[in-house]
């Protein structure tokens, strides 16, 4: 893991060097990651890491993020994760959507500020113990800021999943879907999940 820190360190570096003397301009791609998702992979007690979901935004281990701006005020973003929720379970996810900046209507904006946005993502919740695969498709909205620093952005969103679809590796079983609302129905049924990303704009 701390290879992969430095990695991305490294990459970050690299290319912040090569655009030290930039003039001012739009940048249309990003790349980045959540660096809540590498820390829910370290060794910590088991209710503090269940209940981690709450501000890594349901992504654990290895993380990559890339959006693109189509428009001054819309952005598309995928996200990636692959990871061990805990010592049974590894979870490898991707999320697709879209953002809107509520307040992008100014040219030199460049995608930052308030923004709200609607993504798909789908989740392999994978019992390593019994080597079964749950399979989840859930819809999902956000509300969020960004912070841009000159090529590097700051990203804090609130998601709010709203309902799962899902099925199993089991044979004789039947799909289904429900409202989901928390990733703890049982102590609260409505629950939003942080979600935090720094990148870099190129």
């Amino acid at each position: 893991m701390k290879k992969i820190l430095c990695f991305y360190i490294a990459v970050f570096y690299t290319i912040s060097l090569s655009a030290q003397v930039d003039e001012p301009k739009s940048y249309n791609w990003y790349i980045g990651f959540n660096p809540v998702s590498y820390a829910s992979s370290f060794r910590i007690k088991e209710p503090i890491k269940r209940m981690a979901a709450i501000v890594n935004g349901y992504e654990y281990g290895f993380n990559i993020v890339a959006g693109h701006s189509i428009s001054e005020p819309i952005q598309t973003e995928g996200r990636l994760s692959l990871g061990r929720a805990n010592r049974a379970i590894f979870i490898g996810q991707f999320d697709v959507g879209v953002n809107y900046f509520l307040r992008n209507s100014l040219k030199d904006n460049n995608n930052k500020g308030l923004y709200s946005g609607v993504f798909l993502k789908y989740w392999d919740y994978y019992n390593q113990l019994t080597s079964i695969h749950f399979h989840n498709i859930s819809p999902y909205i956000t509300l969020g800021y960004r912070w841009n620093k000159n090529r590097w952005l700051f990203d804090l969103r609130v998601k709010q999943t709203i309902a799962v679809h899902s099925w199993t590796s089991l044979e004789h079983t039947k799909s289904g879907t429900a409202w989901f609302f928390s990733p703890y129905p049982e102590l609260i049924r409505v629950l939003p999940v942080l979600n935090f990303t720094i990148g870099f704009k190129f």
